[in-house]
């Protein structure tokens, strides 16, 4: 069972590599634009958000468009968590896009591409592609390269180092096609990782904690400095822990998250902060 996750600075050619080994290795491709449609099928409430900021800000997405969306409900970010660990329990999959190599970065036998290329190099082929001057290219590459920066370290609170990723690959020295060809031999000579049903098994348990919590956060204020954390067993049972306001709000968490399709028992053991309890 494959799974690759593929990221790129802006005006590398992330898209057109993932599109390319998927192809070769007959996986399926799926990109940041699918990951959000799915999330706006399965969630009426982040298909209304997703409406609001696109009339609201322009552009199909532009910078910042994802970062203001997720501070407005720290929900969608567990939404698309749960998305992701579903998407990468499916096997031979190439999944491109912002976020899934900090999601999947605990589970083994994910092999975690980055494109990279100097700033210019990126500038020129933008200028080429949008027919803008150099100048423009390179404040668009700048803007995009913060933005994205920011989304990963302030919206999944973890900063971009080397070391989320098993290949970086500098396109100013190779071509798509010889970038290609290292994703794929890297597909296939990554150390032995645990069976396909033991990383089914975690990415599922991590799917399902990732909904319930989800769930919660969209309708129970947790107390962010308690460590709100849902856990998850192969059997649909989870646990909560950290903390909440009150005694109701406790109780209500735990009833939202027994109704969470999947789940087969709650151990509630959240803590309150109201004076008392």
């Amino acid at each position: 069972m494959a799974i690759i996750v593929i990221s790129s600075e802006a005006g590398a050619p992330g898209e057109q590599i993932a599109a390319l080994v998927a192809e070769r290795l007959g996986h399926q491709l799926v990109d940041h634009s699918q990951v959000r449609q799915l999330a706006q099928d399965c969630d009426s409430e982040f298909d209304k958000a997703c409406t609001f900021y696109q009339a609201n800000y322009g552009e199909p997405e532009p910078i910042g468009w994802l970062e203001r969306l997720f501070y407005s409900n720290p929900a969608y970010v567990s939404l698309f968590k749960s998305l992701h660990y579903e998407l990468a329990s499916r096997g031979n999959v190439v999944i491109l896009g912002r976020g899934p190599q900090i999601v999947l970065r605990e589970v083994p036998g994910i092999l975690k591409v980055r494109i990279v290329a100097p700033t210019r190099w990126r500038a020129e082929q933008v200028a080429a592609q949008r027919g803008v001057s150099l100048e423009e290219a390179t404040a668009y590459v700048d803007k995009m390269d913060l933005s994205r920066r920011a989304l990963m370290e302030s919206v999944y609170g973890v900063p971009i180092y080397i070391w989320l990723y098993d290949l970086a690959i500098n396109m100013q020295t190779f071509s798509t096609e010889t970038a290609t060809g290292f994703i794929c031999q890297a597909a296939t000579a990554m150390r032995s990782a645990p069976d396909e049903t033991a990383i089914k098994e975690k990415l599922f348990c991590l799917a399902l904690a990732a909904r319930v919590e989800s769930a919660v956060k969209k309708q129970i204020q947790v107390a962010p400095y308690r460590g709100f954390a849902v856990t998850a067993t192969a059997d649909g049972s989870v646990s909560l822990t950290g903390a909440v306001h009150d005694k109701f709000s406790r109780s209500q968490a735990e009833k939202i998250a027994a109704a969470v399709k999947g789940v087969t028992g709650v151990a509630n053991l959240l803590k309150t902060t109201d004076i008392g309890y």
